[in-house]
């Protein structure tokens, strides 16, 4: 159910009963979606199986999934493999330039 601010602020006593029956309330402000009322106790179980489905088996690791969250925050706007990418060849390069430096200072001593 989607309201306006108003409507809920005029009626909240209505919709937070429309909320205890498992349904959910969409507020919005100035044409903007800006809140969203749910059920507290929602099944969580519930709210995985409609997830089944939205994301291939074997598409995308735990891990992956974890860092792709990560890059979004710190990178948004960006492809987050992009920039693994881009990370990744910096710390090659780091790498690479480090251990030149090692052999380097090997061979003064």
């Amino acid at each position: 159910m989607v309201v306006t601010a108003t409507q809920f602020k005029t009626n909240i006593g209505h919709y937070l009963d429309t909320v205890g029956e498992r349904k959910e309330v969409y507020i919005t402000k100035n044409g903007k979606m800006v809140a969203k009322l749910s059920d507290p106790m929602q099944d969580k179980m519930s709210i995985l199986n409609a997830l089944v489905g939205i994301i291939p088996k074997n598409h995308i690791s735990l891990e992956d999934a974890k860092m792709e969250r990560i890059f979004k925050r710190a990178f948004p706007g960006e492809d987050p493999y992009e920039v693994n990418k881009r990370l990744e060849e910096r710390r090659k390069n780091s790498e690479s330039t480090n251990s030149k430096d090692w052999d380097t200072n090997e061979s003064a001593y």
